[in-house]
């Protein structure tokens, strides 16, 4: 019928008419929004909005590279070091960033959008060279990381020298990598690199505990040694050379003598505290050999010497005296030895003739003459004058010549 047909052509020319209007809206808004950046787009605060893709990446060849290779600050605790982005692997890939911003949208919702609201801030595209930037935290790795410093007391010339423990660290340098590439232009202030710590076993307050109570008592004077024949001392230089303070598994400083090395270094300290044996000897008395007989010594007993000095000296006053027992001591060569040495009788003798023109020179060589008589020499010695004779001083009996 007649008005059916009609209503027909109205609908099919408003459906031709609508999608000519939309077809018209949408030509408008892709010419309007959808050849350009979006407005109000930024990338690191640089405005890139309503510029072609060309465009905008010329923007950001321009003003991107002051901003994205600045140099970067990693800290290692409270160590920082400065590295340049482009020299440790970072960059941004402009046209990839240009792209993401969203030119060119053909999308209708998209395009309604971008009218609408605009565009906003972009994050760029960072691209990661792994290799230079391992190559980067390495080269700082390599100069943050240290060894740990194990505290420590030691002794040096009579003066307590202490070392306070520091802790050793390594940068992780795996995931370092990982952290600065992703933070890289999405973190403004320092990137705080992971570091693993290695302590110390030996802590400060061992260190503190073990100057008070022993190092700075052993250092603060000589150690008295007496005994019922004399009195000597052990001065800080020579305590300073003996002992010292090993760690233990548990990190304890513990007070060490060297045993061997006190008898050594304390010799003529322990001479003044006895009466050395005398060996036998045989003499020429009245044209014919005498044995002289041996004397018996009285010497300090040593058996707990090194233990007795290592308890006084962390003590202070009177405590800090070291008594020394005496025993006997036989002589090395005795007068046994001299009977049985088989000296029988002078088998020879000389004279040797000096001019007697210098008074210093008949005092010298008389001198001289006295000690070397009646040295006995047992089979297999060697004789030295100098070892005899001792040296030529004013003190022995010498005049200057």
């Amino acid at each position: 019928p007649p008005a059916r047909r009609r209503r027909r052509w109205r609908w099919i020319v408003g459906t031709v008419v609508t999608f000519l209007v939309l077809g018209g809206l949408y030509l408008a808004a892709y010419l309007y929004a959808g050849t350009t950046i979006p407005r109000g787009t930024t990338v690191l605060g640089i405005d890139i909005g309503g510029q072609t893709q060309q465009e905008a990446e010329a923007t950001l060849a321009e003003e991107l590279p002051p901003i994205a290779d600045a140099d970067i600050t990693l800290l290692v605790e409270e160590d920082s070091y400065p590295v340049v982005p482009s020299d440790s692997g970072l960059n941004v890939d402009i046209t990839a960033t240009v792209r993401a911003a969203g030119p060119g949208a053909s999308d209708p919702i998209r395009l309604v959008q971008v009218i609408a609201s605009g565009g906003g801030p972009v994050d760029p595209v960072v691209v990661v060279d792994r290799d230079a930037l391992a190559a980067a935290i390495d080269e700082v790795a390599d100069t943050a990381d240290r060894s740990p410093v194990e505290g420590a007391v030691a002794f040096d010339a009579g003066e307590v020298v202490a070392t306070l423990p520091v802790e050793g660290r390594q940068v992780q340098r795996e995931e370092s990598v990982d952290l600065v590439a992703e933070s890289y232009l999405v973190e403004t202030g320092p990137i705080p690199l992971p570091v693993e710590t290695q302590p110390s076993v030996v802590t400060e307050d061992e260190v503190t505990r073990a100057v008070a109570e022993f190092a700075e008592p052993a250092m603060s004077g000589p150690i008295p040694l007496v005994s019922e024949a004399g009195s000597s001392e052990l001065g800080t230089d020579l305590l300073s050379s003996v002992l010292s303070m090993p760690a233990d598994d548990d990190g304890a400083l513990v007070p060490r003598v060297d045993a061997g090395a006190l008898l050594e270094q304390s010799a003529e300290q322990l001479d003044a505290l006895g009466v050395p044996a005398v060996d036998a000897s045989v003499r020429i008395q009245s044209g014919s050999p005498a044995v002289v007989a041996g004397q018996t010594g009285r010497i300090p007993d040593t058996d707990t010497y090194a233990e007795d000095v290592l308890g006084a000296a962390a003590q202070t006053g009177d405590a800090r005296t070291v008594t020394l027992p005496l025993v006997d001591a036989e002589p090395e060569f005795t007068t046994a030895d001299a009977e049985a040495s088989g000296v029988r009788q002078v088998v020879a003798e000389f004279t040797t003739y000096y001019p007697g023109d210098s008074e210093y020179r008949n005092i010298n060589i008389g001198r001289a003459a006295e000690l070397a008589n009646n040295t006995f020499l047992k089979p297999g010695d060697t004789f030295s004058m100098t070892g005899v004779v001792g040296q030529r001083t004013t003190a022995r009996g010498f005049v200057e010549g």
